[in-house]
C-alpha cells in the first residue's frame, strides 16, 4: 500500500529521531555485559532486520546511520559488543 503525500511529508519530520532513539534503546540492550562475565548477551544482528525495522531505504542506509552513531557494522552484522552509541555533536557555527 502506497502512503498518501501528505502524510509522508509529515513524518519525514520525525522518522530520523525515531530511528535514533531505536538504535539508542538497542545499543543498550543488544550490547548489554552479564555482571558476573562481562560478556555482552547478544553481538550479532543482521543489518537486513534493522533496514526492515527501522524502515531503511536499502542496507547502504543503515550502515551509514550506525557509523554516524558510533555502531560498528562488519560486512552484513551489526556488532553490538564493539559499539557504544554516541550523538555526534553539530559543529559549531
Amino acid at each position: 500500500p502506497s502512503t498518501p503525500y501528505l502524510f509522508s511529508c509529515i513524518m519525514f519530520k520525525y522518522v530520523e529521531n525515531m530511528r535514533k532513539d531505536a538504535l539508542t534503546i538497542m545499543s543498550k540492550t543488544y550490547g548489554a555485559k552479564s555482571k558476573t562475565t562481562g560478556v555482552a548477551f547478544y553481538d550479532d544482528y543482521p543489518i537486513k532486520n534493522l533496514v526492515k525495522l527501522l524502515c531503511y531505504e536499502d542496507e547502504e542506509d543503515a550502515r551509514t546511520a550506525c557509523r554516524h552513531y558510533g555502531i560498528t557494522v562488519e560486512g552484513d552484522q551489526i556488532l553490538w559488543r564493539r559499539s557504544k552509541f554516541r550523538e555526534p555533536k553539530d559543529p559549531e557555527k
